[in-house]
């Protein structure tokens, strides 16, 4: 059997990140090219760096690797397995005690030799770090926008969006709301 997994962080712009759909029909197509069953394992709006117990499908995934019921391991690229050097450490322990063979992009990667290993294991702490880049850009991002009077996410009760700047201004019913205690008292 082959476990094919398939995980998206987030809301991504086409283009920008290798879609659901993709990472499935090419793990597909890798289980038809091996000749063997497949069982799919998705997580989406999930990051890599989340715990793997946060992970619903990773969980559930690892779980049956452990029991030895999935033997051939697909994901298109490591950082869909992971953006932790924990959750790496986790995963490779699975894969080695059980057996199991790692196949990222559809290509055989030996786990079992040293070399590889230490080499996937520095892929990882990369893989971390990238995540943590871009968690600090977006922030700074928005601080900067936030200074600059502009919404993101959800608003605040009283503010609204102005639609044609974008920037946050009072709504006059929900202020007046909150200053007072009710809507139904105005």
């Amino acid at each position: 059997m082959v476990g094919i997994y398939c995980r998206i962080s987030g809301n991504k712009e086409e283009g920008k990140d290798t879609s659901i759909e993709s990472q499935e029909e090419q793990g597909k197509a890798f289980a038809d090219k091996m000749e063997m069953d497949y069982q799919l394992y998705y997580d989406i709006g999930v990051s890599g760096k989340a715990e793997i117990e946060e992970r619903d499908d990773f969980n559930k995934f690892t779980k049956y690797i452990n029991k030895g019921k999935i033997k051939h391991v697909y994901a298109i690229h490591q950082n869909r397995i992971e953006r932790s050097p924990d959750t790496w450490r986790l995963f490779v322990a699975s894969v080695l005690n059980s057996g199991c063979k790692w196949y990222p992009n559809g290509i055989f990667y030996d786990l079992d030799d040293t070399t590889n290993r230490a080499l996937a294991s520095l892929l990882s702490i990369i893989n971390e770090m990238h995540s943590d880049l871009t968690s600090d850009a977006v922030k700074r991002a928005f601080k900067k926008n936030a200074l600059k009077g502009k919404a993101h996410g959800i608003r605040a009760y009283g503010i609204k969006k102005e639609k044609k700047t974008s920037l946050m201004i009072h709504h006059p019913k929900e202020v007046k709301a909150a200053r007072y205690g009710s809507v139904y008292s105005m």
